[in-house]
């Protein structure tokens, strides 16, 4: 599988995962995990992410992931949502939440959520503004979040 990268001192607009396996480890932490349905998925360094998400204003939202361990930061704009299921067919940022605060995922994280989008209910959505594919996050009531 191939992913992007865009840190602050190294960026690659497609790399195989398995080199960055070897340059990286799988325990040291690297940053925020950029999704879109439509493109392939980039690391993107913390500071560089914030700065991105800053530009969301009034319309950023997030969203608690996987047992509240990790939240989902979009633009209010690139969801639709009914009371069970979540659909993503913008930019979003996947990064762990710790104690209220939002940290960069180590890259053992970053390959979990890449097989779990792997997973992940991708549709084609016909509307009136035209054809978008999407991710479909489904809603936990036990756990209170999305899967």
């Amino acid at each position: 599988m191939e992913i992007g990268i865009n840190l602050d001192n190294y960026t690659d607009p497609m790399v195989d995962l398995e080199n960055l396996i070897c340059d990286y480890g799988k325990k040291r932490e690297i940053g925020y995990l950029k999704i879109n349905p439509e493109r392939i998925p980039v690391i993107i360094s913390e500071g560089k992410a914030q700065a991105e998400i800053d530009r969301f204003g009034e319309h950023m939202i997030t969203y608690p992931l996987c047992g509240s361990k990790f939240v989902l930061i979009t633009d209010d704009r690139a969801i639709s949502q009914d009371l069970k299921d979540l659909a993503l067919r913008g930019n979003a940022y996947i990064a762990r939440k710790q104690s209220g605060v939002f940290t960069a995922l180590d890259l053992q994280e970053i390959l979990e959520w890449l097989l779990q989008l792997c997973e992940l209910e991708y549709e084609a959505i016909n509307s009136d503004a035209g054809r978008y594919d999407t991710y479909v996050f489904e809603y936990d009531e036990n756990r209170g979040c999305w899967e």
